[in-house]
Order: C-alpha cells, then structure tokens, then sequence
C-alpha cells in the first residue's frame, strides 16, 4: 500500500497563507471552541494553534495540563505545536477537543476526545498510515496501470481508517474526500516527472489520456486554497508542469522570470496569486540578479496586499544592493592564523568567496571541485576565501577540517555565524553561497556559480582576459 501525497519534492513550492497575529482568549460562548489536554514528559510552557492566518497560545501549567477558549474564523483544518512537533487537527466553532501526547513519542501516542473526537483520531491514524507508506521512490517507478491502482488503493485505505474511526461529520468528510482527491491529483501531475527520475529513463512520456481524471480540475478555487494544504500543494504542482514545460522548450530561459511570468498570467490578481507570488519571492526567488527589477516590478503590478508587500519588500530591499556592479558589501575576520583579513587587503585581485560550514553537507560535497579550481588557477590574480559561519564553540571543529580536508586559499572565521553583519547585507538564507568580486571591490556575482558548476571556470576566464 501506498501513501496518496504530495511528493516531498514538491514542498519547496507549497505555499502557506498570510501573517499570523497572535491571538488568547479567556471567555466561552457557544460559537468559540475549547481546546484542552495534558502533555506528558513536557519541557515548554506553551503549545499553540495554527490557521486561517491565527495562532493562538495556550499556557501550559507544571503538570502539563493546558484548557484555552479560541475564536476561530472558520471551521476547518489547523495546526498543534508542542515543542518541534506538530499534527494537523481539525476544529470547528462552538466544540470541544481535548489532546492528550507524550511528547517523546509524539505522532505515537496523540489521542483525543471531546466533540470532535473522531474526526481528529481519524487524522492521528492517517497521518502514521502514510509514514508508515512513504515510499515515493517505489510509487513512481510503477507503470502506469501500477500506479493509479496504488493510488486506488490508498483511497480504499482512507476510507476504511474513516470507518474505523466512526466518523459521520458531513462538513469534514467533504473537506477530507476533497483532500484525498486533490492529493490523488498532485500524484498524477507529478508522475512523468518523478517516473523519468525513478526509473532513470529521461525520454519517458506518458500515454495519451493518462491525465484524463485530472484535466477537468479546477485550480483557481480561492476558498480551497484557503482552506487546504493539500490544495496549495497541488496548485504548485499545476504551476510546476506548466513552468516545467516552458523550460524544456527554452532552456536558457530565467526559472524565476518564467515563474512570475506563468502565475501572472494563470491567476487573475487575488489571493491565489498574491500568496504564491508572495511566498516564493519573498523566499529564495528574488535573486541579486539582471532580472530582479522586472521581477520586482511585475511584482508590484499585481497589487499585493500590504502585509505581503513588506514580505517582498524585506528581501528586495537587500538584493537591490548587491547586484553586479554594487560596491561589496566589506568583511574582516579572523584567519586560521589568528591574525584578520578583510576584503580591502584583497583590492587589485579578484575574489572568489565560499560561504560555508562544518556541519553543511552540500559545502563539503563542493571541496573537491573548489580545491581543483584553486590548483587550476595559481598563480592568477584570484583570491579563493572560505567564510565559516559556525558557531564560536564550533570552532576548534572548524581548525580540525581545515586541516583534516587540507583545505587550501583563505580559511576565515565570521565573528556572529548567519547573524554576521556581511551575512546579513548579501541576504544569505542556504549555504553553500559563492560569491565573485571584482579586482576593485565591485560585485560581479553575489550568488555565482558553484565549483562543481563549469560556468565557473567560463566567468573566471573571460574576467581574466577582459
């Protein structure tokens, strides 16, 4: 048996809803719901209820106990936080629900009662049937009559959990049948894609009218995109087909211009297309590149709403000045000898900078190529400096890989890990980060290729003969 999920890959893509304002209430009325319960092995003080743009806290005492009245705006799916853990729930106005966890063996051992016992317990038990089924990688490698029978399967599964847990709650059964189809949905979307990868045949294409049960499908449904998760999984995954094909047609393309460019032109300006527009740029689509401008400006033309525009405006407003051609951002921090480097003492060469640290697997997966790129280039006016941002108590870790890894160029140590102030003004969020300055201190790339990626040696070259 198989799960019927969003595949994990697509996770970058979905999307969450607007800000949250924090929200406590202390009196009852029949329209507000009373969420209680009892943690065991708790170290927190709080846990919290997430959704439909809320949250709300509830103080737990010293016995793990926590009782709190919440004025929800909409009945529907929410989210439990205990500490790094978090389930799904579902909640609607005027009833109760009572949790009870040890949160040593969190997803394990949840339970519920109250009046929405059932639908809730029916969600703890779906969610370990599809931990317990999670294996995309088999699922996809199917043919195609295998797959849609898996995917048959698991809806059979879901609907004898249901049973099993006597639910008969008319408005959350319709919320739940939705989510199983639009989960079934994504599963479809995704599966030449993810087919091509599992079974490593590239030039995999699907049979005609394989996508028949979806082709009818509505994508633009506002409320369910409020309202479920699974709905904006598969909006993004429709988005990533579209955005997919455009690639493959033009390679050469921009991926963040064809993304702005596709939702602006599937969505009409909206909630839908003001959230994912919002999300992905205010992420890790703005780039300190020749696009940001357009990017920015056909942002803008969409008319967001003001919270969402300060989410955009906060990363926009760090990339605008680094892109190429901006005075760098300066740095002076310690070198492995102890003594300190800055990137002035650079000045009359070109500075190939690695962003990186000890306990980051893709920086190290880059040594070997940034160590051939160094040997490459000796003797060329390019400097290859290594910034580490691991913690101060990190950093005999950070002196032992240098010399376990014999590791070459400039080894510096920045003085507040991500809170360093460079780190900061080039609005690093993932390591590794490459960054290529010019011989008087001028940006050429404030994310430039990777070691591993030959465009690097492309760039370096035509800097050197220019």
């Amino acid at each position: 048996m198989v799960n019927i999920l969003i595949n994990p890959f697509m996770k970058y893509f979905i999307l969450s809803l607007v800000a949250i304002v924090i929200v406590s209430c202390a009196t009852e009325n029949k329209q507000h719901t009373i969420v209680s319960g009892t943690l065991t092995n708790n170290s927190k003080d709080i846990v919290a209820v997430n959704g439909h743009g809320e949250a709300y806290e509830l103080k737990v005492d010293k016995e793990g106990n926590f009782k709190d009245t919440l004025n929800i705006s909409a009945n529907g799916y929410y989210y439990f936080f205990a500490g790094r853990e978090r389930t799904t729930i579902y909640l609607e106005k005027g009833k109760t629900l009572n949790v009870t966890v040890n949160t040593d063996e969190f997803d394990e051992t949840i339970n519920y009662s109250g009046d929405l016992a059932n639908e809730n317990n029916y969600l703890a038990a779906k969610y370990l049937y599809n931990e317990a089924n999670r294996d995309m990688q088999s699922l996809y490698a199917k043919e195609e009559a295998q797959f849609k029978n898996a995917l048959s399967s698991s809806s059979k599964s879901y609907d004898s959990i249901l049973s099993a847990n006597n639910v008969t709650n008319t408005a959350f059964l319709e919320l739940e049948k939705d989510d199983i189809r639009y989960a079934e949905a994504g599963n479809i979307l995704n599966y030449e894609t993810y087919h091509k990868y599992a079974t490593k045949n590239d030039s995999f294409k699907v049979s005609e009218g394989f996508y028949s049960s979806v082709k009818d499908l509505n994508y633009k449904d506002t409320l369910a995109y409020k309202n479920s998760e699974v709905y904006r999984g598969l909006v993004a995954t429709h988005l990533n087909t579209i955005i997919s094909k455009k690639q493959e047609e033009d390679s050469t393309a921009n991926y963040s211009v064809t993304f702005v460019e596709t939702v602006n032109d599937e969505y009409a300006n909206g909630t839908i297309k003001d959230n994912v527009l919002t999300n992905y740029l205010s992420g890790y689509g703005l780039r300190p590149d020749e696009h940001l401008e357009k990017i920015y400006s056909t942002y803008i033309s969409t008319n967001p709403t003001k919270e969402n525009l300060e989410k955009v405006n906060k990363r926009y407003n760090v990339l605008k000045d680094i892109t190429p051609g901006k005075i760098s951002p300066e740095f002076s921090f310690e070198n492995i000898d102890g003594s300190t480097t800055s990137l002035k003492d650079l000045s009359g060469n070109y500075v190939y900078i690695d962003v990186w640290a000890t306990w980051c697997g893709p920086c190290i997966a880059e040594i070997p190529s940034l160590k051939q790129v160094e040997k490459d280039y000796h003797g060329q006016p390019v400097k290859f400096v290594s910034i580490s941002i691991d913690n101060e108590k990190d950093k005999q870790k950070w002196k032992a890989m240098i010399e376990e890894k014999d590791l070459q160029g400039i080894q510096l140590f920045a003085d507040n890990n991500w809170e360093s102030k460079f780190v900061q003004d080039y609005g690093i969020q993932g390591i590794p980060r490459f960054i290529l300055i010019d011989k008087k201190g001028h940006i050429v790339s404030a994310d430039a290729p990777r070691p591993s990626n030959p465009e690097l040696r492309t760039k370096l070259d035509t800097l050197l003969k220019s």
